[in-house]
């Protein structure tokens, strides 16, 4: 999976950052809108990290977290009636 994925997929994948980064209000999530840089940026601003700590928790969020979420986030949501 690609980075692209989260950006396509962000109205699901906003709750498990949320999750993952608690801090973060509705309106951090809106404006990240599943950017990399913006997420990165919004992390330094809320957690005051610097920038390569940034980076890694965001790559290794990436790389334990997202590539075990199922592909399903493809999929059409239930209640579409698919």
């Amino acid at each position: 999976m690609d980075w692209n994925r989260i950006e396509e997929n962000w109205d699901q994948v906003k709750y498990k950052v949320r999750d993952q980064w608690g801090k973060f209000t509705f309106d951090d999530l809106w404006e990240i809108a599943g950017n990399k840089e913006q997420l990165e940026k919004k992390l330094q601003q809320r957690y005051g990290w610097g920038t390569e700590f940034t980076k890694k928790e965001v790559d290794n969020w990436y790389s334990t977290k997202a590539l075990s979420w199922p592909d399903k986030l493809n999929e059409p949501p239930r209640w579409m009636g698919y």
